[in-house]
């Protein structure tokens, strides 16, 4: 493709087909201008994120190749369009973006071999090929589960969320822990900014044993929501992490209904120019009795010198005070400490009272001094105001009182003070619930026919394909014995299965090998400590 002036690596996204034949037949249904088959209709598709979409220039006889909608690409995909006992062969097919019109040369997609041995009947796959027939579990399947991804340690607003992949590879009571490397990016554009705080890299350990944990996942900065994680232990992690750190006032809120909305923004002063660091935590404003506290003194720009060269907000008795939650322990008197704050009292206009609050005109700051500078006086973080109603306001229409207080939630990325820990269960059989599901069990078809729709094509030139029924939702390990209604034991099939396989098939062969006769037939399953199931099924021409 570099010869010809084409990008030389033209990967663009795949294909997932499927069919029920070896040949792909069932899906080669996509044709030409002329109605001739031409292409294969895909399960599933995706591509990369681009700006290559939709058909390719280049027609095949009037039909032209379809690149895809700029979906992304994924690397785990769950059919659950499926018929239990159907055998399914699934194929992945890569697909470049091909030409253009001055080369003439259209998409194309990599093979997929799959061939069988008319002789022994044997079936060949190339690597992007796979072989599945899908069953009903075993009664009393419980599927593989991790007991609560809990914040062990630390404040981050951000999620941990997960996805059993393979619920057979997931150990029994393995202990996890998830912990993260923050850093600061330092502002480099012009005028104010402030530094922000955010998530460097995550690592992932098994700490069943804490002597010696075991690293699983180690630094990895894959931290985006749309970063794929590895499948670890059968589990795949999803970090929803946030981006940057700032007021979430959809989860703020008041310790009573219907008072004053209120808001937090980075503090922010334009002369003398001042721009806060916004700090990760929550805080707290407390209303108490006027007088109850003071203010900090607190001076913008160079002390003694007049505006604008600096700016001061002087000490002064207040109505509140402010808290930072440092821990998250439920001991109120441990997770929360206060921290100074100036005060700038604005509201009433010209008329400072001491007390928080805000009118239609102006609004009060409560400043957050909980950060230094290098030479270890305050600094500011957040600036804190509440936001009066307006006339049509009919729900937030009460002034906060002594004894209110206002919760100030910050969303935040995962930190290096953040630990998460969890737990798995492995898959494993609930006798009690088995012994519930043996109604479940059941014959299928029933009654039986000439043939069955999961059964596969004769692969030889004449004949018929080999012939089955299944016994679905059996338990792990039982015995089935089918009789003829006279009572004469026609086939013994002893069941002995993994958790998600719960079937069993018959060929229809009894146990001298020949072709069980038409009729009706009786079956009783037997599975030691769970109990016994009698059934019965026919076969007709």
């Amino acid at each position: 493709m570099y010869e010809i002036g084409s990008e030389g690596y033209d990967f663009e996204g795949y294909k997932i087909y499927r069919a029920t034949d070896t040949q792909f037949e069932d899906v080669y249904k996509i044709t030409d201008a002329q109605g001739h088959l031409t292409f294969y209709k895909p399960l599933v598709q995706w591509d990369l994120v681009d700006g290559i979409t939709g058909y390719h220039p280049i027609a095949i006889n009037g039909v032209h190749y379809d690149l895809g909608n700029d979906t992304g690409i994924r690397h785990s995909f769950v059919d659950s369009t499926v018929q239990n006992g159907q055998t399914y062969y699934y194929a992945v097919v890569s697909y470049d973006f091909g030409g253009d019109l001055t080369n003439n040369i259209p998409p194309t997609e990599c093979s997929k071999r799959l061939t069988i041995d008319h002789v022994t009947g044997e079936i060949r796959k190339g690597p992007n090929v796979v072989i599945v027939t899908p069953e009903a579990p075993a009664a009393g399947y419980v599927e593989a589960d991790i007991i609560d991804i809990n914040l062990f340690k630390g404040q981050t607003t951000s999620k941990v969320h997960y996805i059993i992949v393979d619920p057979l590879e997931v150990l029994e009571n393995h202990k996890y822990q998830i912990t993260f490397e923050d850093t600061l990016k330092l502002f480099k554009g012009s005028g104010m900014g402030y530094d922000t705080l955010t998530t460097k890299s995550f690592t992932l350990e098994d700490i069943t044993n804490p002597v010696q944990p075991e690293t699983l996942i180690d630094k990895s900065k894959s931290i985006k929501i749309t970063d794929e994680q590895p499948i670890i232990d059968g589990f795949q992690l999803i970090l929803k992490n946030s981006n940057l750190v700032y007021f979430n006032q959809g989860k703020s809120y008041w310790s009573r209904d219907s008072l004053w909305r209120f808001t937090a923004t980075i503090f922010q002063f334009a002369t003398p120019p001042q721009m806060g660091r916004p700090y990760p935590s929550d805080y707290r404003i407390e209303f108490a009795e006027p007088g109850s506290y003071t203010s900090t003194d607190y001076t913008l720009g160079i002390p003694g010198l007049p505006y604008p060269l600096s700016y001061n907000f002087p000490a002064s008795p207040v109505n509140f005070t402010v808290k930072k939650r440092v821990n998250v322990t439920g001991v109120d008197s441990v997770d929360w400490k206060t921290i100074p704050f100036a005060f700038g009292d604005y509201s009433p206009r010209e008329n400072p009272d001491g007390l928080l609050n805000a009118d239609s005109v102006e609004y009060d700051w409560v400043i957050f001094l909980d950060e230094t500078d290098n030479q270890g006086n305050p600094f500011p973080t957040w600036k804190f105001s509440l936001d009066a109603p307006r006339p049509f306001e009919k729900y937030c229409i009460y002034s906060p009182l002594p004894g209110d207080t206002a919760f100030i939630i910050i969303d935040k990325p995962f930190m290096s003070s953040d630990v998460f820990r969890f737990t798995t269960r492995a898959t494993y059989i609930d006798t009690s619930l088995a012994k519930k599901e043996l109604e479940r069990i059941k014959v299928v078809p029933n009654p039986y026919f000439a043939a069955a729709t999961w059964e596969q094509r004769n692969p030889y030139t004449s004949g018929r394909g080999p012939r089955s029924i299944h016994f679905n939702h059996l338990p792990l390990k039982c015995t089935i014995r089918i009789f003829t209604v006279s009572g004469e034991l026609v086939k013994v099939i002893n069941h002995n299965a993994i958790f998600t396989d719960g079937s069993e098939e018959w060929d229809l062969l009894t146990k001298d090998n020949l072709s069980a006769s038409y009729g009706v037939y009786v079956y009783h399953v037997e599975a030691p400590g769970i109990g016994e199931h009698i059934g019965k099924f026919a076969i007709i021409k």
